[in-house]
């Protein structure tokens, strides 16, 4: 019954998160939901198998503090990754630390010149 509350907490964050995180048109509109909810929902687990009981305190404030803030830190990290990606043209993908560049077909590389 208590993990409904998380998922309608984090659903309530994500109808807020276009107010509250500046912009929004470099994100999808379900990645701010999508990254509060899945941290609440392993918040929850891992604080429920380390022995935290629904009526503590701490799993509470452990998973309703942090997915207001996962959220924001998140959606700035990609969005700041995505706005210099795009800013060098190169399309790439970051996988582990590890970046990949991808060439241009041979069709996009005669658009751009």
């Amino acid at each position: 019954m208590e993990i409904i509350f998380i998922l309608i907490y984090g659903s309530l964050l994500g109808l807020m998160a276009p107010y509250l995180l500046a912009g929004k048109e470099n994100y999808g509109v379900l990645l701010a939901p999508g990254l509060s909810l899945v941290y609440g929902l392993v918040a929850w687990t891992v604080c429920t198998w380390s022995g935290l009981s629904y009526s503590d305190y701490w799993i509470w404030i452990i998973t309703m503090l942090g997915m207001p803030l996962v959220m924001i830190v998140g959606v700035r990290i990609i969005r700041a990754e995505r706005l210099s990606e795009e800013s060098t043209g190169v399309p790439s993908i970051k996988i582990f630390g590890l970046t990949i560049k991808l060439r241009k077909t041979p069709k996009e590389q005669a658009v751009n010149n």
